[in-house]
């Protein structure tokens, strides 16, 4: 079965965590453009989730709702008693998610019921404005839908390709890394779809060539202020090794990385925002260490200056 565009993530997922996704169009939208589109699903749940003077990044639009809110979100209908959800979603629609009706609690429900609402306001975007690709950042433990694992196929040849060659033409605008929402989200867009796409049968199908073309395509592709949010993408595709990691980047990115692992390790707070969750073993700081040789002890007194206020 074919279907009318990609989407990752498609399936159902957990209501306790946050609803997190990305429409990734055809094109870039003007101002008007961007206009016209916020009227178009004034009247769809989707309205509801973006802000759209500050989600719009190139070709691609964020919708975002945190935990709480998108509980309380799914539960809310004016149609029906909140405390019972009513046996009103089509048969088909659960072989279309490829889920068994039975045994499905309330909540499980009325997530569905959520899914299939905004997987109908995609169809009747798509037919105004074309969608390239939809990501739906769910966790692992989603039940992924055929259209889900459809998505993945396409990815290789269809997808990819595509990405890649807008961060050649386009570049991001890099905002302070100290404020997760003022992120240009074009590569989380990028290693999230990256996490999806790269499990173990993917990689047992890559040869050496291909895992270091892509690598290579990243690091000189998109700006080094989000290469740790490509952590986990480098680490499948350089062998689990920060050492290969970090071998094959620049100065710069090395420079960062000692500078976060040096304010871990002396209990120092760290002003580098996305590079927080990254903890080098012993052996490959200390390999870092030796790579950036006579900057060491620069590098060390300027992060003990600075967090002395000197």
């Amino acid at each position: 079965m074919d279907y009318p565009f990609s989407y990752f993530g498609h399936g159902l997922g957990s209501p306790t965590g946050n609803f997190y996704a990305y429409i990734w169009f055809e094109k870039i939208f003007d101002t008007s453009e961007k206009e016209n589109f916020r009227e178009f699903i004034k009247d769809s749940t989707l309205y509801y989730l973006f802000h759209p003077h500050k989600d719009w990044h190139g070709p691609h639009l964020m919708f975002f709702l945190g935990s709480i809110d998108f509980k309380k979100f799914i539960r809310y209908n004016p149609e029906f008693d909140e405390k019972e959800f009513p046996d009103i979603l089509p048969d088909d629609l659960y072989k279309f998610y490829d889920i068994e009706k039975e045994g499905l609690s309330d909540i499980k429900k009325r997530l569905l019921a959520f899914n299939h609402e905004l997987d109908e306001t995609l169809e009747k975007i798509h037919q105004v404005y074309p969608i390239r690709f939809f990501l739906n950042c769910q966790s692992n433990r989603t039940q992924f839908s055929p259209w889900h694992k459809w998505s993945l196929g396409q990815f290789k040849n269809n997808i990819l390709p595509y990405i890649l060659d807008y961060f050649k033409t386009y570049k991001p605008t890099v905002f302070d890394a100290t404020n997760r929402f003022n992120l240009e989200e074009s590569p989380i867009v990028l290693a999230k779809l990256l996490d999806f796409y790269l499990k173990a049968p993917i990689l047992k199908k890559m040869s050496h060539q291909e895992k270091e073309e892509l690598f290579q395509t990243i690091i000189h592709s998109t700006p080094e202020n989000y290469f740790n949010t490509f952590s986990e993408t480098f680490l499948k595709l350089k062998d689990n090794s920060w050492k290969n990691i970090l071998g094959a980047t620049n100065k710069s990115y090395k420079e960062r990385m000692f500078i976060v692992n040096f304010q871990f390790r002396n209990n120092i707070p760290s002003y580098i925002h996305n590079y927080k969750g990254i903890k080098l073993s012993d052996e490959d700081f200390k390999w870092l260490e030796n790579e950036l040789r006579e900057d060491v002890v620069q590098l060390k007194e300027k992060i003990l200056r600075e967090y002395r206020g000197n």
